[in-house]
């Protein structure tokens, strides 16, 4: 029904809803106090006579539906199941998926339509309000099988605050990016297949690292001196590795190219066959031995990088080498003093002896 109060008209009804109509009975107003979904609806205020004798309405057009009503995500973030997820970190999870094809644990499959999400990864993931992941947990007790090499684009994933990826068959080197992850307090990436050397960068986030586990790999040395005490037991058996020397150096450091040793023999002491020792310009004051390796021991150029023997005996000594790798290049060699080869002492080896200048006599004995 229509009330009249001071001066103004009201609808007034009890049932579903109270339809206005004209002399011709074409609505032209509804209220709705029973609406279904998907349904669109004119929510009338107030009815009001004006002095020119029509009759006005005051009210609001909307529409009622089921649907779920979000917000547009911002630029660079994806809309996944109403959430809004940072579409860099979506790519790097989708990046560790598509590198495991073959090994992939499909268990993961909550959906059951044969594909591992990125959101489906691991045991736990852990996304801020913001849209940004923090925490990746492919660990026990869901040990996500993921393979191949991690992405170097995981850099970007700066809010990043603990990864977990143990017992997988993670390959190939720790990308050099891991030094972006500033936020990282856990990095527990032991048992896989990780082969290489452990980037520099890491230091730049060892500081704030409460958790740093890197055994049962294949990494190589020499280590970062940062977290040479925390690579554990390593698989060096495939490593072919390049060890420094430079007369500002010190035996104490870890032999990389920011961190050389001073003397050749620390260099050769901690090679393996097939590794390399490459020494910076300078004198070297030491008799070296090449403790019967397969190594090459290479000076920067043969005029300003010099070993001498300061007269103690023979200079380089090679001694029951066996192969052909053996590599001596670039050095002036002097003051050797010994009866049998002061400068290059040889016997029961055959090295490759080149470009370098002998200042003294040696002798080759089989």
């Amino acid at each position: 029904m229509i009330m009249s109060i001071g001066g103004s008209f009201y609808a007034i009804g009890s049932d579903y809803g109270v339809t206005f109509s004209d002399d011709d009975g074409e609505t032209w107003a509804q209220i709705n106090t029973g609406i279904d979904n998907d349904e669109s609806y004119y929510q009338l205020y107030d009815l009001h006579l004006g002095g020119n004798g029509y009759l006005y309405l005051t009210g609001t057009y909307g529409y009622r539906t089921n649907e779920q009503v979000t917000e547009p995500c911002n630029e660079g973030f994806l809309e996944i199941g109403g959430d809004c997820y940072s579409e860099e970190d979506i790519n790097v999870l989708q990046q560790f998926i598509d590198n495991s094809s073959e090994t992939i644990n499909m268990s993961m499959d909550e959906n059951g339509n044969g594909v591992i999400e990125p959101l489906e990864l691991g045991y736990i993931q852990q996304w801020n309000s913001d849209g940004r992941l923090v925490e990746l947990d492919c660990g026990y007790p869901l040990f996500c099988g993921l393979s191949g090499e991690i992405p170097e684009d995981i850099g970007n994933m700066e809010f990043l605050e603990s990864v977990r990826i143990y017992v997988n068959y993670l390959s190939g080197p720790i990308p050099e990016s891991i030094g972006n992850l500033t936020n990282l307090s856990v990095l527990d990436l032991n048992n896989n297949w990780l082969s290489g050397t452990i980037p520099e960068s890491i230091c730049d986030i060892q500081p704030n690292l409460d958790v740093l586990s890197l055994d049962f790999n294949q990494l190589c040395p020499p280590y970062p001196e940062c977290v040479e005490g925390n690579v554990g037991y390593q698989d060096t058996s495939q490593c072919v590795s390049t060890w420094h020397v430079s007369t500002s150096g010190s035996d104490s450091n870890n032999g990389s190219a920011e961190s050389p040793f001073a003397t050749i023999q620390h260099g050769i002491d901690v090679s393996s066959d097939g590794d390399s020792v490459l020494v910076s310009s300078g004198t070297y004051l030491e008799n070296i031995d090449y403790n019967s390796k397969n190594i090459a021991v290479i000076g920067e150029d043969r005029e300003s990088t010099i070993i001498d023997g300061n007269q103690s005996g023979s200079v380089v000594t090679f001694d029951s080498i066996v192969g052909s790798t053996a590599v001596l290049a670039d050095f002036t060699i002097t003051g050797g003093n010994a009866y049998d080869g002061g400068g290059i002492y040889c016997t029961s080896s055959a090295p490759t002896i080149r470009e370098c200048i002998r200042n003294l006599w040696w002798r080759y004995q089989l």
